[in-house]
Formats: structure tokens, C-alpha cells, sequence
């Protein structure tokens, strides 16, 4: 699952960052947060800046709170 997770991430990162926000919107929000995640930052602020305010707080939450438990178990 995490190959083509990367291979999604790198798929979006040529596409306009619209375009990508248009795509993730259409996954699940955790699975969306995953592939987000591969990115680098520039282009996760730009597809996040293209996605509707739900699905944004969606996959925000998810993020974050991904980003914290790994903190917290390093």
C-alpha cells in the first residue's frame, strides 16, 4: 500500500495543484492523508489550499494528529 501511495504522491505532485485537490477529495481522508504526507511541504500547502474547508480540516486533523504520535513514540 505505501508503494502506491508514494506513486500517487508523485503523480500529484506534477499535476496542478487544483487538479490534485480535486483527486483527494475524492479518497477517504485517511487515505488522502497518507499520500499528502509524501509530499513535500510547498506542494501540501498548495493542494491543501485547493481543497474544500471540510475536506482540508479533514485531512488536518488526520495529519497533525499522525504527526503527534509519531513525536510522541520516537
Amino acid at each position: 500500500m505505501a508503494l502506491d501511495d508514494r506513486h500517487a504522491a508523485q503523480m500529484l505532485r506534477a499535476a496542478h495543484p487544483a487538479a490534485a485537490a480535486n483527486v483527494l477529495e475524492t479518497l477517504d481522508a485517511e487515505r488522502a492523508t497518507r499520500i499528502i504526507s509524501f509530499l513535500p511541504m510547498d506542494h501540501q500547502v498548495a493542494i491543501l489550499g485547493g481543497m474544500d474547508a471540510a475536506s482540508r480540516a479533514r485531512c488536518s486533523s488526520l495529519y497533525f494528529a499522525s504527526a503527534a504520535w509519531a513525536a510522541a513514540s520516537a
